[in-house]
Protein backbone atom coordinates (compact mmCIF):
# COMPACT_ATOMS: atom_id res chain seq x y z
CA UNK A 1 0.00 0.00 0.00
CA UNK A 2 1.52 2.95 -0.56
CA UNK A 3 2.42 5.39 2.26
CA UNK A 4 2.62 9.00 1.46
CA UNK A 5 4.49 9.72 4.78
CA UNK A 6 7.15 7.16 4.40
CA UNK A 7 7.98 8.03 0.82
CA UNK A 8 8.30 11.72 1.27
CA UNK A 9 10.07 10.88 4.40
CA UNK A 10 12.54 8.81 2.12
CA UNK A 11 12.50 11.30 -0.18
CA UNK A 12 13.80 13.91 2.51
CA UNK A 13 16.66 11.73 3.24
CA UNK A 14 18.02 10.94 0.33
CA UNK A 15 18.03 14.93 -0.51
CA UNK A 16 19.66 15.50 2.69
CA UNK A 17 22.01 12.72 2.12
CA UNK A 18 23.60 13.72 -1.26
CA UNK A 19 23.69 17.37 -0.33
CA UNK A 20 25.96 16.05 2.41
CA UNK A 21 27.85 14.19 -0.02
CA UNK A 22 27.94 16.78 -2.84
CA UNK A 23 29.59 18.74 0.19
CA UNK A 24 32.17 16.34 1.05
CA UNK A 25 32.90 15.53 -2.66
CA UNK A 26 34.05 19.44 -3.44
CA UNK A 27 35.96 19.64 -0.22
CA UNK A 28 37.28 16.20 -1.53
CA UNK A 29 38.31 17.71 -5.48
CA UNK A 30 39.68 20.64 -3.45
CA UNK A 31 42.15 18.81 -1.45
CA UNK A 32 42.78 16.58 -4.55
CA UNK A 33 43.56 19.47 -6.48
CA UNK A 34 46.11 20.65 -3.65
CA UNK A 35 47.70 17.76 -3.54
CA UNK A 36 48.20 17.01 -7.46
CA UNK A 37 50.07 20.49 -7.54
CA UNK A 38 52.36 19.78 -4.67
CA UNK A 39 52.97 16.54 -6.84
CA UNK A 40 53.88 18.82 -9.76
CA UNK A 41 55.82 21.46 -8.09
CA UNK A 42 57.74 19.23 -6.88
CA UNK A 43 58.19 16.84 -9.60
CA UNK A 44 56.97 13.90 -8.04
CA UNK A 45 55.90 11.10 -10.93
CA UNK A 46 56.77 7.89 -8.69
CA UNK A 47 56.83 7.25 -5.22
CA UNK A 48 56.54 3.61 -3.52
CA UNK A 49 53.75 1.55 -5.13
CA UNK A 50 51.99 5.12 -6.03
CA UNK A 51 52.72 6.56 -10.08
CA UNK A 52 51.48 9.93 -11.09
CA UNK A 53 50.20 9.66 -14.50
CA UNK A 54 49.23 12.38 -17.25
CA UNK A 55 46.06 12.38 -18.99
CA UNK A 56 45.56 14.19 -22.07
CA UNK A 57 42.22 14.24 -23.94
CA UNK A 58 41.48 16.75 -26.86
CA UNK A 59 38.42 18.18 -27.97
CA UNK A 60 37.36 19.96 -30.89
CA UNK A 61 36.24 23.96 -30.62
CA UNK A 62 35.22 26.45 -32.88
CA UNK A 63 37.17 29.39 -33.29
CA UNK A 64 34.12 31.97 -33.74
CA UNK A 65 35.44 35.04 -36.06
CA UNK A 66 36.77 31.63 -38.31
CA UNK A 67 33.21 30.89 -38.47
CA UNK A 68 31.73 33.63 -39.11
CA UNK A 69 33.93 35.49 -41.78
CA UNK A 70 33.79 32.20 -43.46
CA UNK A 71 29.73 31.54 -43.02
CA UNK A 72 27.81 34.73 -41.63
CA UNK A 73 24.27 33.74 -42.41
CA UNK A 74 24.73 30.38 -40.46
CA UNK A 75 26.60 31.60 -37.60
CA UNK A 76 23.98 34.46 -37.12
CA UNK A 77 21.53 31.82 -36.60
CA UNK A 78 23.94 29.27 -34.37
CA UNK A 79 25.86 31.54 -31.63
CA UNK A 80 24.44 31.93 -28.61
CA UNK A 81 25.44 34.34 -25.92
CA UNK A 82 25.35 33.59 -22.54
CA UNK A 83 23.76 36.40 -20.27
CA UNK A 84 27.00 36.11 -17.83
CA UNK A 85 29.15 36.96 -21.54
CA UNK A 86 26.93 39.54 -22.67
CA UNK A 87 26.77 41.44 -18.66
CA UNK A 88 30.82 41.70 -18.94
CA UNK A 89 30.37 43.67 -22.56
CA UNK A 90 27.19 45.39 -22.09
CA UNK A 91 25.45 47.40 -19.41
CA UNK A 92 22.46 45.71 -17.66
CA UNK A 93 19.90 47.74 -18.42
CA UNK A 94 20.84 47.50 -21.99
CA UNK A 95 20.50 44.15 -22.48
CA UNK A 96 17.17 43.82 -21.18
CA UNK A 97 15.26 44.04 -23.60
CA UNK A 98 16.63 41.00 -25.28
CA UNK A 99 16.37 38.95 -22.37
CA UNK A 100 13.35 36.40 -21.39
CA UNK A 101 12.86 34.90 -18.13
CA UNK A 102 12.32 30.98 -17.95
CA UNK A 103 10.89 29.61 -15.33
CA UNK A 104 12.61 26.57 -13.96
CA UNK A 105 10.59 24.32 -11.44
CA UNK A 106 12.44 22.22 -8.88
CA UNK A 107 11.21 20.52 -5.71
CA UNK A 108 12.73 20.51 -2.31
CA UNK A 109 11.67 18.64 0.99
CA UNK A 110 11.80 19.85 4.00
CA UNK A 111 11.18 18.59 7.55
CA UNK A 112 9.05 19.64 9.72
CA UNK A 113 10.30 17.14 12.54
CA UNK A 114 11.60 18.75 15.76
CA UNK A 115 14.94 18.04 16.00
CA UNK A 116 15.73 14.99 18.32
CA UNK A 117 11.98 13.69 17.72
CA UNK A 118 11.23 10.58 16.65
Amino acid sequence: MFDPEEKIREAFELQERIKKQRKELKANEGRLRTLLEVLDLEHVTRAGDYERRQKISCRRTIISESFRARWPEHFNRLAKVTLKDALRELPEAEIEECCQVEEQITWEIVSHKLPGGD
